[in-house]
């Protein structure tokens, strides 16, 4: 049995009296009383805990009694919980006829899911009468916040009048409570608060609009437990513009829901108008490409694009292009024309126009992983791609518990002496790379304090060499429960980070 851990967390309240002499001896003739309690979550009501395996839990109790409060024990040997608070220790010159217990334990990871766990609760008074109770745990909690996606119109979108609408899709594991969804400027308020399905609805609402207007939007969901999330954004309503064309190689909203840096790869025009081209390395025969331009979602994209033979194929999710082998790819297309060209596959060991990369990078950043730390330690080794000395990988946790996932950082390694490299060091023989942010489609550099200006959308996932004054670090907020998978080429110099 996995020992678990138990954290213990003691709130005095309401009635203290004189002082007890040690050798006086007390005479009780009622044994204490115990009312359990509730939290506004709903994990516990009255003597039902609703939880889940590796979740902390805080049970609740108010205890009284006319003689004073001498003890109280939780037991429960399935979880390896037996312990007995001695509340005379803790208050020695205090008599306690009324406490609140808040006792906050550990589930175990291995707890039996298909059973409810009754916790036996002891209650003893200075007389040494006790009142034995329990409550009962069941593992049938909901620690699961509802997901947003599918967001159309995203945030700082264009959208054609002809195509003004909001829509999305709200899942839940459990099931929604309710759903909100503001549109100040159209006076829209709706609350739904019942569903055909619970665990999937979908929402969608026509309007009319402005053309060279901004409207906003807010959306709200709840499930049952207060879990509670929700978006706000902005769209513009008018003719969509071209920016900037995006390969995608994901098959699935879901897949790039995963995305964290470098979700899809932006490709540079060209000299010709309307010509986009990109190098682009495949590390698994039967990958599929598609190309738009929206950074990060299928729903928004304006222009999506497959290929069938040398063509583009508008509206073209359904016509992929699949590369047949491992290798770089040299891919250039025109929205215009709508021609499709390719070369490859060029494998790593016959590239001519590469530099020398040394084996075994660090990987640096403040908030890489829970346990490196700052811009002067060292995180972890970066593993080499067996079919390519330039891709390295690396699987680590991103994202600063004690802010809430908040990270920032770059992405560095350390380059182990004299190399070709030796132009780009800035100190201690390492080179630094900043990443840069996007807004849907518009490459910008960060903002003069480094941080991320209003309304910006993610990380393009582009690596630029930078100078120690510079201050161009990324910022951003990771998932603590997630780990994620950070690849870097450098020879494309493309750092890509997507959950695992």
């Amino acid at each position: 049995m996995k020992k678990t851990s138990i954290l213990l967390l003691l709130t005095l309240v309401v009635f203290v009296t004189g002082c007890k002499k040690e050798d006086e001896k007390i005479t009780a003739s009622t044994p204490p009383g115990i009312t359990f309690l509730s939290d506004e979550n709903g994990f516990q009501s009255n003597d039902i805990i609703r939880g889940a395996l590796g979740q902390t839990m805080t049970f609740r109790a108010e205890v009284t009694d006319d003689v004073g409060i001498k003890s109280f024990r939780l037991y429960y040997p399935a979880w390896d919980l037996n312990n007995t608070v001695n509340l005379t220790a803790y208050y020695p010159n205090e008599v306690l006829k009324s406490y609140t217990i808040e006792y906050i334990f550990l589930i175990p990871e291995d707890a039996d899911e298909s059973i409810n766990h009754e916790i036996k609760l002891i209650i003893t008074n200075l007389g040494d009468l006790s009142t034995t109770s329990g409550f009962t745990v069941t593992l049938d909690g909901d620690y699961e916040s509802p997901q947003i996606t599918n967001l159309y119109p995203g945030n700082n979108s264009t959208v054609p009048p002809e195509e003004l609408k909001l829509s999305f899709d709200i899942t839940d594991n459990l099931g929604l409570k309710y759903v909100v969804v503001e549109i100040p400027s159209h006076n829209l308020y709706d609350s739904i608060t019942t569903f055909n399905d619970p665990k999937n609805f979908h929402y969608q609402k026509f309007f009319s609009g402005t053309v060279e207007e901004s409207y906003t939007y807010a959306i709200r969901a709840n499930d049952h437990f207060n879990n509670l999330v929700g978006t706000d954004a902005v769209f513009h309503v008018g003719t969509p513009v071209l920016p900037h064309i995006f390969l995608v190689d994901k098959s699935t909203q879901e897949e790039l829901d995963l995305g964290f840096i470098g979700t899809t790869i932006r490709m540079f025009p060209t000299e010709t108008e309307f010509e986009h081209t990109i190098i682009y390395y495949c590390d698994e025969a039967g990958t599929e490409l598609r190309f738009m331009d929206h950074p990060w979602s299928f729903v928004n994209a304006f222009n999506l694009y497959g290929v069938e033979g040398e063509s583009l194929v508008e509206n073209g999710m359904d016509k992929p292009y699949t590369l047949a082998e491992k290798g770089y790819y040299t891919i250039t297309l025109n929205t215009d024309l709508l021609t499709f060209e390719i070369g490859g596959p060029v494998a790593p060991d016959d590239l001519t126009d590469a530099r020398t990369v040394p084996d075994e990078p660090w990987l640096y950043g403040r908030g890489v992983d829970l346990n490196h730390g700052g811009w002067d330690t060292y995180s972890d080794y970066m593993t080499v791609d067996p079919d390519n000395q330039y891709l390295f990988h690396i699987d680590t946790p991103l994202g600063d518990a004690e802010n809430d996932g908040y990270c920032e950082g770059c992405i560095g390694f350390e380059l182990l002496g004299s190399t070709e490299w030796d132009d780009e060091y800035i100190w201690d023989d390492i080179c630094w790379f900043g990443i840069q942010w996007h807004q849907d489609g518009i490459i910008d550099e960060i903002d003069e304090n480094g941080g991320k200006p209003e309304g910006w959308a993610g990380l393009a996932g582009e690596l630029e060499t930078w100078s120690d004054a510079e201050e161009n670090y990324w910022n951003t907020w990771a998932d603590l429960s997630a780990e994620y998978h950070v690849r870097l080429d450098m020879y494309t110099r493309r750092v890509r980070i997507f959950k695992n």
